[in-house]
């Protein structure tokens, strides 16, 4: 059976578009200007959590070229974004990060969840227009994959303990 055919990955690629698309609407500016600081945190932890599983959920797939046609997004939309974010979130902006939390010894850096947010939308937002862009096959699968195993899924994590903690204290 191959990626066009298989319905499993067809329902696996059309969750993770929707969770994708709520991810994107709850990270607008609209809603962020007329929602508290509370609501803001409880949607994006929602939305980053099945956006998340969704994205672990695509099957693996190897790719068969690197033939894919990419998704843009205005260079000045996630810049925006950040800075409405990092409004919002004033004081509790600033989180410490450890990048590799294996290591023997990790070195703890300072991040904000503006730039983790913005940078999951911008790639998150891609990743919608690369699917609209594109037909159904090993590749999309692939990059879809790809995308938050290798960018996204880390500020993702970092993000989501931050808000975690913040909605906890």
């Amino acid at each position: 059976m191959t990626v066009e055919t298989n319905p499993d990955w067809i329902r696996a690629i059309e969750d993770y578009r929707v969770a994708a698309e709520r991810l994107v609407q709850a990270l607008s500016v609209p809603f962020m200007r007329d929602s508290t600081l509370e609501e803001f945190l409880h949607k994006t932890q929602i939305c980053l959590l099945d956006v998340y599983k969704s994205a672990l959920a695509l099957p693996r797939v190897s790719a068969k070229s690197s033939e894919i046609e990419d998704g843009k997004i205005p260079p000045d939309e996630s810049m925006k974004l950040f800075h409405t974010i990092h409004d919002k979130l004033g004081k509790y902006d600033v989180h410490w990060e450890i990048f590799d939390s294996t290591a023997a010894d990790p070195d703890p850096y300072q991040a904000n969840i503006s730039q983790d947010l913005a940078e999951i939308y911008e790639d998150v937002k891609k990743s919608l227009l690369i699917i609209e862009k594109n037909p159904l096959s090993a590749n999309l699968l692939w990059e879809l994959r790809f995308n938050c195993t290798s960018h996204w899924g880390r500020h993702l994590t970092s993000a989501l303990r931050s808000i975690y903690c913040l909605q906890m204290t």
